[in-house]
C-alpha cells in the first residue's frame, strides 16, 4: 500500500495496525455483478421515537439474534451515516460541498462506508460500498461467512449472529496533504461522527450496534477490496435478541 502523506501520520497508523496473523480471506465475486448499482429506498423513520430516546437507547449489542434486516432498515441508517443531501454531479459545484450528516475538515470528506451483509433481506450477502451522493450500493465482493467475519475482528464469537457489518475506511491522502500529519486526527473525529450516527440511528429503529477497533487490518483491507483506503472503524449492526440492557451487553456463554 502507498504511504498517504506526511512520515509521522502514517507511521503512527501502521504501527498501531494489527499484524496479518490470520491467513487473509479473498472472497470472490461473479464480474458480472461487481459495478452494479442497487438504488436504495428512501429511508424510513418510526414515528415515536425521540433523539433523546435515540440516545438513551444506544447500547453495546453483543446477543444479535441472526434475524434478517429490511432493505428499508440499512437504507435509513445509511443515509442518517453519511449520505450527501443533494446530488451535486454536473452542476459546477464541489460535490464535497453538498451538506452531510457529520462535519469535515475542509470539506474533504475522505471516508466511504463498506458493507459486510450476512443476512438483508433483498440484498446479497456479500461486501458492498455504499455511495451517499446517489444513495446506493455496489458489490464488491463475494460470500464471506458469518465465522469468517468474526476471525476478522480478531475471534469475536458474538458477531456471527450480526445481520451486517459497516466498516468505516479513509482515503488518507487528501487531509494529509491539506493538514500535515495533523489531518490523521481529523480523519478520526470523523469517522467517530459516522459511528455515532450508525450507533442512533440503529437506536431509533430498535435495531442493535457494536463498535468495533480492533481487526486485522491487512486482511480486511483485502477482503474490502481497498487499495488506496485504509479501514478505520466497524460497526456490527442486527436485531437484538434481548431487550434487556444488562443482558444485551454479555456474550452468550460470558467472555472468552
Amino acid at each position: 500500500m502507498a504511504v498517504h502523506g506526511p512520515s509521522s501520520a502514517w507511521s503512527f497508523h501502521t504501527d498501531t495496525s494489527y499484524p496479518p496473523t490470520p491467513p487473509v480471506l479473498r472472497p470472490q465475486a461473479e464480474e458480472s455483478g461487481d459495478d452494479v448499482a442497487l438504488s436504495l429506498p428512501p429511508p424510513r423513520w418510526p414515528g415515536d421515537v425521540s433523539l433523546t430516546a435515540a440516545i438513551a437507547g444506544r447500547v453495546s449489542c453483543r446477543r444479535f439474534s441472526g434475524a434478517a434486516l429490511t432493505l428499508d432498515e440499512v437504507s435509513a441508517v445509511l443515509d442518517a451515516a453519511y449520505r450527501g443531501q443533494c446530488d451535486l454531479n454536473g452542476s459546477g459545484v464541489d460535490q464535497n460541498l453538498a451538506p452531510r450528516p457529520v462535519p469535515s475538515a475542509g470539506a474533504r470528506y475522505p471516508l466511504e462506508i463498506h458493507l459486510i451483509v450476512s443476512s438483508v433481506a433483498g440484498l446479497e450477502s456479500c461486501t458492498h460500498r455504499y455511495l451517499p451522493s446517489r444513495h446506493c450500493l455496489v458489490r464488491t465482493g463475494g460470500l464471506i461467512s458469518p465465522e469468517a467475519v468474526g476471525d476478522l475482528f480478531l475471534g469475536q464469537p458474538y458477531l456471527t449472529t450480526a445481520s451486517a457489518l459497516a466498516v468505516v475506511t479513509a482515503t488518507l491522502g487528501p487531509s494529509l496533504a491539506r493538514y500535515g500529519d495533523r489531518g490523521y486526527r481529523y480523519v478520526l473525529l470523523e469517522a467517530g461522527h459516522i459511528a455515532q450516527n450508525l450507533n442512533l440511528a440503529s437506536s431509533a429503529l430498535r435495531l442493535g450496534s457494536l463498535n468495533l477497533g480492533g481487526f486485522w487490518d491487512q486482511s480486511l483491507s483485502q477482503v474490502l477490496g481497498l487499495a488506496e483506503q485504509v479501514p478505520l472503524y466497524g460497526v456490527a449492526l442486527g436485531r437484538a435478541s434481548t431487550t434487556d440492557t444488562q443482558e444485551i451487553r454479555q456474550p452468550v456463554g460470558g467472555w472468552p
